[in-house]
């Protein structure tokens, strides 16, 4: 995943790595004469309490913090922001879409769903929410790669 969301960052370029062999671990705590002037490519991945870590007992294990740990590791040059709410719905996310999208993202990651087939939302209901994000992305120009996280729903909810 690490590699498919740094090469979507790239947008068909060739990574950018650091110079040092050892990167630092954030872009926030490098020195100054370490980080270009440009900023790195941003992945900005909106989700539900999956993508938020909910229930983990540091925030430093969401999958977020860890894909940006290992394009750390890799010397990519990327920023992954954790958009993650708890008891996040589609209906949620598309509310907050607006307000996460003030910076131009590279990549943008959409997980949502699970608590609406939770709750028992029509799935219409759902997929025009998700259309609405999605239609909302793309106005962005240039528009950022999209990457749509599904999860086949439990049977036993209806």
């Amino acid at each position: 995943m690490v590699a498919g969301l740094v090469a979507a960052a790239a947008c068909g370029s060739a990574p950018e790595r650091r110079a040092d062999a050892t990167p630092p671990s954030s872009p926030a705590t490098a020195p100054a004469a370490t980080m270009p002037a440009t900023r790195p490519p941003v992945v900005l991945i909106l989700g539900t309490s999956l993508t938020a870590g909910f229930g983990l007992p540091d925030p430093s294990l969401a999958y977020p913090a860890l894909l940006q740990q290992k394009a750390d590791s890799a010397g990519y040059r990327v920023l992954i922001h954790n958009a993650g709410v708890s008891g996040e719905t589609s209906a949620g996310a598309l509310r907050r879409v607006e307000w996460v999208m003030q910076e131009p993202v590279s990549v943008f990651v959409l997980e949502t769903g699970a608590n609406d087939g939770l709750r028992g939302q029509e799935p219409d209901s759902i997929r025009s929410n998700i259309e609405g994000i999605l239609d909302r992305v793309r106005r962005q120009q240039p528009p950022p790669r999209i990457l749509l996280v599904g999860m086949e729903a439990m049977p036993n909810l209806g």
